[in-house]
């Protein structure tokens, strides 16, 4: 019989001898991993390539067509293919209006009609609402079809905060209440409707919000040339946007107050406001707080005008008027005297007329008369 040898075997010989098929086959599983994910980015980046030419070569009326048709964008997208963002500016979102043309824009309006107009009103802010107010209703100052306009005013107690107001004739006019120490800002509103009846585009009632605020006032120091206080000369304070006006007058001191004055840009006029002694003042008024000018005039002179009749007797309540660089409109007191103030350098052209007498007469004035120190003269004027 053959005879068999069993040779004992080495155990760590063995050990590796098993793990290394296993071994090997994880290192070709893992390979082959690597080159299927491999090959699946090479796919993707082709894919994507594919896609940005034919998105840049495509047309369209936005410049962009949504290839997933809403779904979100994925991460990793090329940046050309990311929304535009959009430019930057100093409008605060508050501040930034959007909408679409008015279907009545550019449409002819006609303002034939009446229409209406109502409104809530609203107190300034941490201030009670007032116990009298008064919707003033004027024509606006720009918009076509103000010459249409009526103005009115309507009282109302402070019980009560909305207002309604029918049968307006068809116009533009500009709306705001007023009460003692405050007053909402003007809106502007037009009523009218579309020639040719186009649907939805006419325009015959409105509802407008007002909120009163507080008003301000202007204060204003004139001296003359000597840096005395220019005393009892008018003050005329007009609005720029309006045209509404305000009257002063100085006092021993040369000041004055002028109160109750909206928030906006004025125009103060010292003297006479179409002939005025200096050139209008631009002014800024805010309601936050008073608005103060101080002002110099240039050299004028006073004169004492005595009125008299044929035979020399002072003629009272005698009507002095006159023009020149100022205008003169005045009358004379018991003694048939009057002052006329602060009256720029120039010639006056000054009539006299007396009814209890029936006499009148006119002279020529030249002023200065003497010296530019002297601060006083006083002339005759003859009525016959």
């Amino acid at each position: 019989m053959p005879r068999v040898s069993i040779i004992p075997r080495d155990p760590v010989r063995s050990l590796r001898a098993s793990q290394a098929p296993e071994g090997a086959r994880r290192r070709t599983q893992r390979g082959g991993a690597a080159l299927w994910i491999v090959l699946a980015l090479l796919l993707g980046l082709g894919l994507l390539y594919g896609l940005q030419r034919g998105l840049n070569s495509e047309e369209s009326p936005t410049g962009l067509q949504d290839a997933g048709q809403g779904e979100t964008q994925a991460a990793g997208t090329p940046e050309s293919l990311l929304p535009l963002e959009e430019p930057e500016d100093d409008v605060s979102p508050v501040g930034r209006v959007e909408a679409e043309p008015l279907p009545y824009r550019n449409m002819p309006r006609s303002f034939d009609g009446q229409g209406e107009i109502s409104g809530e009103v609203f107190p300034a802010p941490d201030q009670p609402f007032p116990s009298h107010w008064t919707l003033r209703i004027r024509p606006s100052q720009f918009a076509s079809g103000k010459e249409k306009a009526i103005s009115k005013d309507l009282e109302f107690e402070g019980a009560q905060t909305t207002f309604e107001v029918r049968d307006l004739p068809m116009a533009s006019y500009s709306i705001q209440v007023t009460a003692e120490g405050q007053a909402s800002r003007p809106v502007e509103v037009s009523l009218f409707r579309i020639e040719g009846g186009a649907p939805g585009a006419s325009k015959e009632r409105s509802h407008i919000m007002l909120r009163f605020e507080p008003l301000s006032e202007v204060r204003v120091e004139l001296r003359d040339a000597l840096q005395q206080p220019v005393r009892a000369l008018p003050l005329v304070l007009e609005a720029r946007a309006t045209r509404e006006r305000w009257t002063a007058q100085t006092d021993a001191l040369g000041r004055a107050t002028i109160a109750d004055v909206p928030e906006g840009l004025y125009q103060l006029f010292v003297g006479d406001a179409q002939t005025p002694h200096l050139p209008p003042v631009d002014l800024k008024v805010l309601r936050t707080e008073p608005t103060e000018w101080q002002g110099e005039l240039p050299p004028t002179q006073s004169i004492t005008l005595r009125v008299v009749d044929h035979r020399a007797r002072v003629l009272p309540d005698a009507v002095v008027r006159g023009h020149g660089p100022v205008p003169i409109d005045v009358r004379t007191d018991q003694a048939g005297e009057v002052l006329l103030p602060y009256l720029p350098f120039g010639r006056y052209q000054i009539r006299g007329e007396h009814a209890a007498s029936e006499a009148g007469g006119r002279m020529t004035v030249e002023i200065p008369l003497v010296g530019p120190d002297a601060t006083s003269e006083t002339i005759t004027l003859h009525l016959r």
